[in-house]
């Protein structure tokens, strides 16, 4: 039995004047829609939330590590050149 029935079971065996019976019912039902969250949410969206946080964590985490194994594991990166020496400079031609 739901909080309302029970509730109107008890106000029906006390005796109450239906306008209260009315008006008690009302206020019970705004408390009920107060107490739900505001929107209910589809699996699919609630997975998109989950995936988001993955995502977000796993960006916020440290790519560097002070652990002495990884730090012996390591490979040093060097600058890549800008341009090769093969690479052709291109100037642009000039409109006559």
């Amino acid at each position: 039995m739901t909080v309302i029935a029970t509730a109107l079971k008890h106000m029906l065996a006390a005796g109450m004047p239906h306008e209260a019976i009315i008006a008690a019912v009302e206020e019970m039902e705004v408390g009920l829609v107060a107490a739900q969250p505001e929107k209910v949410r589809s699996k699919g969206a609630l997975r998109t939330e989950r995936y988001r946080e993955r995502m977000r964590h796993k960006a916020s985490q440290s790519v560097t590590c002070d652990d002495e194994t990884s730090q012996r594991h390591a490979t040093p990166l060097s600058p890549a050149p800008l341009l090769s020496p093969q690479t052709p400079q291109i100037t642009p031609h000039p409109h006559t």
